[in-house]
């Protein structure tokens, strides 16, 4: 399950986010398909109890298999290949230390909480590159005027969308995410395999694979802002982030596509296995 329908639905009504017409629907069909499995597998174990939660199956039904990650293609070799080039072209200094957020919508993400943080940070060199793209009403122009608004409208620097996130990564130093709601968040470990530290909301599902202070620092309110300017500030104070991203690195390259793909089968043959035994729970 890539995320939980009836959840998702949950989460629109409770942020004031109209319902379409398959989060009525969804959820039927979902309920279905996970009494008839003979194992669930999810990404994260925010979606496992979130199946618990809302689907009455026991526990050991639902597999948590963590998403993996291309580190060959994230990685901090990147940064010799791209980091200058990206910057001269987004107008940021060579010692700006870049806070970069990768996402959209960007209410959910939680970027104006990123921006209104960045007042609060001691570090006058810093820059927040927002990678994304403009949704319906969620638009750049929002934040930027907001970034205006507060006083650090040359402190926002906005990249728009690209196929090559890559080379953006590159150019990072901490990864901002104060998301409100994240299944996974494959972005989260993208960054830990390109050598940054997360500062990333405890609800997002790739928090999990975090310990906190060591590959990054987790959020427990990502709408304060407050709170993201704190861990930033214990980041780049104490010059901690370089530290912290060699340790995400090597956390990411346990996280293979390899082993996610091994683990996947492993519960596929079981599921198989109770199939042609007539094993059910």
């Amino acid at each position: 399950m890539q995320f939980v329908y009836r959840e998702w639905a949950n989460y629109k009504k409770a942020n004031g986010v109209p319902l379409a017409f398959g989060d009525s629907v969804l959820p039927a069909i979902e309920k279905m398909n996970v009494e008839k499995a003979k194992k669930i597998i999810v990404m994260s174990q925010v979606l496992k109890n979130e199946v618990l939660k809302n689907y009455k199956v026991p526990d050991e039904k639902v597999e948590v298999i963590y998403s993996g990650v291309n580190c060959d293609e994230f990685s901090p070799d990147n940064r010799k290949l791209y980091n200058s080039g990206i910057r001269k072209k987004l107008g940021i200094e060579e010692n700006d230390i870049v806070l970069l957020f990768v996402g959209n919508p960007y209410n959910r993400k939680g970027l104006e909480y990123a921006v209104r943080a960045l007042p609060l940070i001691n570090e006058k060199r810093v820059k927040l590159l927002v990678m994304g793209k403009d949704l319906g009403d969620e638009k750049i122009a929002n934040y930027q005027a907001l970034a205006k608004k507060i006083g650090v409208g040359d402190k926002l620097v906005y990249g728009g969308f690209t196929n090559e996130i890559k080379k953006y990564f590159s150019v990072g130093d901490i990864f901002v995410f104060p998301t409100l709601y994240e299944p996974f968040g494959l972005v989260i470990t993208e960054a830990m395999a390109s050598g940054m530290p997360d500062v990333v909301s405890r609800c997002a599902g790739a928090a999990e694979l975090i310990e906190d202070g060591k590959e990054g620092m987790l959020l427990d309110n990502p709408k304060n802002h407050k709170e993201i300017a704190e861990k930033i500030n214990y980041l780049i104070d104490n010059n901690l982030f370089r530290k912290m991203g060699k340790a995400a690195r090597a956390k990411a390259e346990t996280f293979t596509w390899d082993r996610t793909t091994q683990q996947m089968l492993s519960v596929m043959e079981e599921a198989a296995e109770m199939k042609r035994r007539k094993i059910k729970y």
